[in-house]
């Protein structure tokens, strides 16, 4: 945008923008606005004017031409496909909207094919989460994403009862709360791939906040959730309550925030929660709540 002397950026895994600072021999840049290509929420055409809606910000500008608008939609919608982990039409996935507000996604994908759109159902997320891991800059981001896939290829013993598969953030090889908020969110809609999911030693932040609540809201095959030491306000004590009030088909059977900080407030949610709900899980507990 001229008048502010901002740049826009986009790589494969990430949209931020830029303020240009300093003098002409020695021109800084302030990044100001920052996020992964799958935070999208909106992108709207409306002649050479894009509006692009993340989760936390907005940026829209005007291009110079249409073969620049266009050449804009087509890399944030086959970057944005290639790393969808699949995500519900609707709901979680981005919107692509022309100058009318109605939807152009199916346009969009004859005009832009994605290769390799046909992936098995952990190829999906291992490569979602690969892209998190880099947007995040993790010094072992190849790791991170080799561990993902490896939990979420091995197979299972049909001769050993209860043989299951869990992601454990442990095994990883991550505390990043930011890099993990990304793997919960590919692995929100891997359905009967994953039989419970562990979260340990990682301080809660508001973007783990949000993914564990997607996990909750999207899943139906997930049988056990577990939050180590990641709870750090009342906030959380409505989890469990609140997903079994908006996913009717929830699989959960065990829930469990240990080591979990969410004081008298969040007990009181927790306690009077549990009091509305017709079902619950069988089994469910709370440890070292500071109350």
């Amino acid at each position: 945008h001229k008048q502010h002397k901002r740049l826009m950026v986009i790589t494969n895994v990430r949209l931020f923008t830029a303020r240009r600072g300093g003098s002409k021999k020695e021109p800084k840049f302030e990044v100001r606005g920052e996020a992964h290509i799958l935070a999208l929420t909106s992108v709207q055409e409306a002649g050479l004017i894009l509006h692009i809606q993340f989760r936390d910000f907005e940026v829209s500008f005007e291009c110079n031409d249409d073969d620049l608008t266009q050449k804009i939609l087509g890399v944030l919608f086959r970057n944005y496909t290639f790393y969808n982990p699949g995500f519900p039409q609707g709901t979680m996935s981005c919107k692509w909207l022309d100058q009318y507000k109605a939807s152009q996604e199916a346009d969009l994908r004859k005009k832009y094919p994605v290769i390799g759109n046909s992936l098995a159902p952990w190829e999906r997320p291992a490569r979602a989460f690969r892209s998190w891991a880099y947007f995040y800059k993790e010094a072992n981001k190849d790791k991170l994403s080799l561990g993902l896939k490896s939990i979420l290829r091995r197979p299972l013993d049909d001769m050993v009862v209860d043989d299951e598969r869990w992601l454990h953030t442990k095994s990883l090889g991550c505390q990043n709360p930011k890099t993990i908020h990304g793997a919960l969110l590919c692995v929100a809609f891997t359905l009967e791939l994953l039989h419970g999911i562990e979260v340990t030693d990682v301080k809660g932040d508001n973007d783990l906040f949000f993914a564990v609540q997607t996990v909750l809201k999207y899943n139906t095959t997930l049988g056990s959730l577990v939050l180590d030491g990641c709870a750090t306000g009342p906030e959380w004590g409505t989890l469990m309550v609140k997903a079994f009030m908006d996913n009717p088909n929830i699989a959960l059977k065990r829930f469990g925030l240990k080591n979990c900080r969410i004081g008298d407030k969040g007990v009181n949610y927790w306690i009077e929660g549990n009091k509305k709900l017709q079902r619950h899980p069988s089994c469910i507990y709370l440890t070292k709540a500071n109350c």
